[in-house]
């Protein structure tokens, strides 16, 4: 199924028993399915708990409102392929980094939170930022504040959207840290070094190293447009990076969705980048630069 969008997220999912097509009931095991559609959202075992959307929205939503933190924010919530799946955003107008000052390229502080009947996405809720210049959501290896739990879990959705809001100040930490990225000079081979080793390296079962060419290239073209006016720089880099996960709705010459579930795409593409800025090809790059400049 394509991933269809819709904002319609308060439906109670109906709990079924799971059958054999000659009827015989499947010990263990049930059928989630939407109660305005009959369209099957999942099939699990008996002791799968789901979560209805709703509730959480409403509990992130009250604790917004009770909470210090702002009332100036913008919510955005989509329920992605029939119900199966759920994002909602909160975005704070009022909170935001400006590491480029020049360049007045503001990130702006933002919550996420994710659940899925399909059992494809745990239940996560997370804080991160969102660079308005370019709609880049900006990618932590170490996130602000993240939970994530299977839906087998006990979850407590008040205490986990507390534990977000309650970590907002780390979100201003954040501004010295990309400042000193704006400031830290890099070359194009650097670049493409760190591209083949952490991003496009597919997996092997010999010696022989291969890349995925065209993600290479297109890599590539993106640093060369971000770094055509932001300059060769580790903040240009990481907008690259955070810009290749965020934008992945793109169609073919024929209109075609070059991906079946972009939000999907995006995604494991953060969790990629963030394992990416874990490494020692991260941290070091831009050292040697400055240490053949002296």
């Amino acid at each position: 199924m394509l991933d269809t969008i819709t904002h319609d997220y308060d439906f109670q999912v109906l709990e079924e028993k799971a059958y054999l097509a000659d009827g015989t009931a499947i010990p263990d095991m049930k059928i989630l399915r939407h109660p305005d559609t009959g369209y099957i959202l999942g099939k699990h075992s008996s002791n799968y708990k789901p979560i209805n959307y709703e509730e959480m929205v409403d509990n992130l939503l009250d604790g917004l409102d009770n909470s210090n933190i702002s009332q100036d924010y913008t919510t955005d919530i989509k329920v992605h392929s029939g119900g199966r799946k759920l994002k909602a955003t909160v975005l704070f107008n009022d909170i935001t980094i400006n590491p480029s000052p020049q360049l007045n390229d503001l990130t702006h502080y933002r919550i996420n939170m994710f659940s899925s009947h399909d059992g494809t996405w745990p239940y996560i809720i997370s804080a991160d930022g969102l660079r308005l210049t370019c709609l880049n959501g900006q990618t932590f290896a170490d996130p602000l504040s993240k939970i994530r739990l299977k839906h087998t879990s006990r979850v407590s959705i008040d205490d986990t959207a507390r534990h977000v809001l309650n970590n907002y100040e780390t979100f201003k930490d954040k501004d010295h840290m990309w400042s000193e990225y704006a400031k830290t000079r890099i070359d194009t081979d650097s670049v493409e070094f760190f591209f083949k080793n952490n991003i496009v390296k597919k997996k092997t079962y010999s010696s022989v190293k291969h890349n995925n060419e065209r993600q290479l290239e297109n890599l590539m073209s993106l640093y060369h447009d971000h770094s055509s006016w932001m300059g060769h720089n580790k903040w240009s880099l990481y907008n690259c990076l955070t810009s290749w996960a965020t934008h992945t709705d793109f169609t073919d010459n024929s209109g075609k969705r070059m991906s079946k579930s972009p939000h999907n795409t995006s995604v494991e593409r953060e969790a990629l980048i963030a394992k990416a800025m874990d490494t020692t090809n991260w941290h070091v790059l831009g050292q040697l630069y400055q240490e053949v400049q002296y």
